[in-house]
């Protein structure tokens, strides 16, 4: 391997990008035997794009197990704890049963850092089991944890959260700030698209616009797709819908 770790840590972001075949391997190897810590939590954390795969059934059984039971060992295992953290966020696409009482039990810590994998965790399940952890952890005061939580409301697609996540639009921290905008962006709903235009013409920095305009988008396409519903058209509706199947074959298009 190379001897410089930092090298290490940005190959790890630039392969992730690639998809390249095999990576896996390499991960897994990473993570296991990697000297410096970084790197074997960047691995750890690299892996959970597989499980997220595995779970698709876009990868063979078999190797989403082998990556599964590694990340297990790695959480339930004595490294250094951004490594062990770095794992169990990438269990938070599995449908493992384990991975239920390894986020409780981080969730449950004392250590904020723990709570914010646990909630990141959570976010990615699509388990709404966490809907009320989430919901309490949005008046936390530790503002990663804030923010871990305010994600994870989107990913979960928790309408209550709604009104709490627009007060969130004014918070202190502009990680915060980031993270309502897009989750409102996922949830949609009364005053979310006043909410985010307003804060867009209050003019805040280039980026938040570039993100303010990204989440508008993404809000049209989520509500627009929500209102388009099959089950409001009859069978005769569908039928007259059929008619104009156009053939293109034959056509320049």
């Amino acid at each position: 391997g190379d001897g410089d770790p930092e090298i290490r840590i940005v190959s790890i972001r630039l392969l992730q990008d690639e998809e390249s075949p095999g990576l896996e391997n390499v991960l897994l190897n990473l993570l296991e035997n990697d000297m410096d810590e970084r790197v074997r939590a960047g691995a750890g954390g690299a892996l959970g794009q597989f499980i997220y795969q595995g779970e698709l059934e876009e990868i063979p059984e078999e190797t989403l197990k082998v990556i599964e039971e590694q990340l297990l060992r790695t959480v339930n295992g004595k490294d250094r704890s951004i490594v062990r953290r770095k794992a169990l966020e990438a269990l938070g696409y599995s449908s493992r049963p384990e991975v239920i009482g390894m986020i409780e039990h981080a969730f449950s810590s004392s250590d904020g850092d723990w709570v914010a994998s646990a909630l990141l965790a959570m976010g990615r399940s699509a388990d709404i089991r966490w809907v009320g952890d989430v919901l309490k952890m949005l008046d936390e005061d530790d503002s990663s944890i804030r923010m871990e939580a305010t994600r994870a409301a989107g990913e979960l697609d928790i309408k209550r959260a709604g009104p709490k996540l627009i007060e969130l639009l004014d918070d202190s921290d502009d990680d915060v700030r980031a993270a309502a905008i897009w989750s409102l962006s996922q949830i949609g709903g009364e005053g979310v698209s006043e909410a985010l235009e307003e804060l867009m013409d209050e003019n805040p920095d280039e980026k938040e616009v570039a993100l303010l305009e990204e989440a508008l988008d993404n809000l049209a396409f989520n509500e627009g797709f929500g209102s388009f519903d099959l089950l409001e058209y009859d069978e005769d509706d569908l039928g007259d819908l059929n008619e104009f199947d156009v053939d293109f074959d034959d056509e320049d298009v």
